[in-house]
């Protein structure tokens, strides 16, 4: 099950870090994604953040008041809002849940705080999620317990902003960048399709309608054929032949409904 650590600033940073190497102990189908840690050398960062925010099905995002404005974190704050299966938390640090209200995550209800009760609420919430492998309630709560007191040590062990350089983090020009490269990639997509329906041949429902009489004569000649001076070998031809045209009706019948749901939505799209 992969998760999405979404982080800005130095504090921040430090807390995707711990959530990322401390989850997988407690909930081991885990697989945290931060894009501090999970971009290989060469690796193009736009496209591996891209892919990772497409594929999560939960985002943990680390806020702080210092980074509660920022583009980035914004930004890929909506992309894994972007379906109804994903689902974003916001952990608050030295924050009151009130900070939501000036930007963008104010729409995510369900912030939490980074005491032992909300943590362990979180847990509960990531887990229910997993639809294979997720743990029993009790097997959870005890791992828990066994794991919390490492997380706790190393939450109060956080550096704070103003006692280390900041954390060089995408640009606002990276930032459109990622979403011109998403728009490019949606425009190719939509052109494909468009292409392919073009390359499709038109079906005529009358021409389904003559295959479907000549389908019925088939079968009306095969009865009086049957018990008559035929070899087995030429009745098998018969059959053999009325079931492969069978199955051209069945795909041109398939191509005609994919043909009159296209015309109905264009239809739709150009009244709207």
């Amino acid at each position: 099950m992969k998760l999405f650590l979404s982080w800005s600033g130095t504090e921040s940073k430090q807390l995707a870090v711990i959530f990322k190497e401390w989850l997988p102990n407690v909930l081991q189908y885990t697989q945290p994604y931060m894009s501090a840690k999970d971009i290989f050398l060469g690796e193009m960062w736009n496209n591996n953040i891209r892919n990772n925010l497409e594929e999560s099905v939960f985002g943990l995002i680390f806020v702080t008041p210092n980074n509660i404005n920022s583009p980035w974190i914004n930004y890929e704050a909506g992309a894994l809002a972007k379906t109804l299966d994903s689902k974003v938390v916001p952990i608050l640090y030295n924050a009151d849940v009130m900070i939501l209200n000036e930007g963008p995550l104010k729409q995510f209800q369900s912030a939490k705080s980074l005491g032992k009760e909300d943590v362990y609420s979180l847990l509960k919430s990531i887990n229910s999620t997993n639809e294979q492998g997720k743990l029993d309630e009790s097997r959870l709560e005890k791992a828990f317990e066994v794991w919390w007191p490492e997380l706790n040590g190393q939450i109060n062990n956080i550096t704070t902003d103003d006692s280390i350089s900041p954390v060089a983090e995408p640009s606002e020009k990276d930032l459109l960048n990622v979403i011109y490269s998403k728009v490019v990639e949606q425009e190719k997509l939509l052109k494909r399709e468009t292409t392919n329906k073009e390359m499709r041949p038109f079906v005529p429902s009358k021409l389904i309608l003559d295959l479907r009489k000549v389908h019925k004569v088939l079968v009306e000649s095969q009865t009086q054929l049957d018990g008559g001076p035929f070899t087995s070998e030429f009745l098998g031809e018969q059959e053999d032949g009325r079931m492969r045209l069978e199955r051209v009706i069945d795909f041109l019948e398939s191509r005609l409904d994919e043909q009159n749901l296209s015309r109905k939505r264009n239809k739709e799209f150009n009244v709207v």
